[in-house]
């Protein structure tokens, strides 16, 4: 399998030898739940309102239950009144998902391998400039002929110049090999990725390979 290799100092294109990843891809088996597990995982689950046990005050009966020829209220807290506990109170509630790590690797290799046999991941070199650039940002998406289309870039640690230069790109999202994660990878068309960063990916997911 032969991966798309841009050099920027030498304003040159090559292709990177990989092997052990043309196995069969049908499907992303567990993608989904290793998603899911991972945007459950992300929620705080903080949400929360009174209900009427919870609201301060209300222990005296407004008025007598009868002769008074208004409606019975036990409470000035109920929901019928200003001020009263919600009918269906929202509470906390822990929205955390668990899915096997080995799960996770193993999808992890398969669609680093989809992506891969389907012309979608990109390596780039020489990535080194003065001061940040959208505009030759843009000019890496032209060369690569991936403008436009929601595209990720990982870097091998963190890269400011790369950061700034195309964060005012909305189809672009920068983010480390660290904090990569399957929904990102699935989320983007292209993956551009630094070629030590590809490098190390591969040899974590290696054994992974299905």
């Amino acid at each position: 399998m032969k991966i798309k290799v841009l050099n920027l100092i030498e304003n040159s294109e090559t292709e990177l030898e990989v092997e052990g990843w043309d196995f069969p891809v049908s499907g992303l088996k567990g993608a989904h739940e290793v998603v899911k597990s991972i945007e459950a995982n992300s929620r705080q689950g903080t949400l929360a309102t009174k209900s009427r046990g919870d609201v301060t005050g209300g222990g005296k009966k407004p008025w007598a239950q009868k002769h008074t020829g208004r409606a019975r209220h036990s409470t000035i807290r109920s929901p019928l009144w200003r001020k009263g506990g919600h009918t269906f109170a929202l509470v906390p509630k822990e929205y955390s998902l668990k899915v096997n790590s080995k799960q996770k690797k193993k999808v992890m290799a398969e669609v680093i391998g989809y992506k891969a046999q389907n012309g979608f991941i990109f390596l780039l070199e020489g990535f080194y400039l003065e001061k940040p650039s959208t505009k030759k940002a843009q000019e890496i998406l032209l060369k690569l002929a991936i403008n436009g289309n929601k595209s990720l870039m990982v870097t091998l640690g963190s890269n400011e110049l790369l950061y700034k230069s195309f964060r005012n790109i909305p189809e672009v999202k920068v983010t480390t090999l660290e904090e990569l994660n399957i929904r990102d990878f699935l989320a983007a068309k292209y993956i551009v990725m630094e070629t030590e960063a590809f490098k190390t990916l591969i040899g974590r997911s290696k054994k992974w390979i299905p």
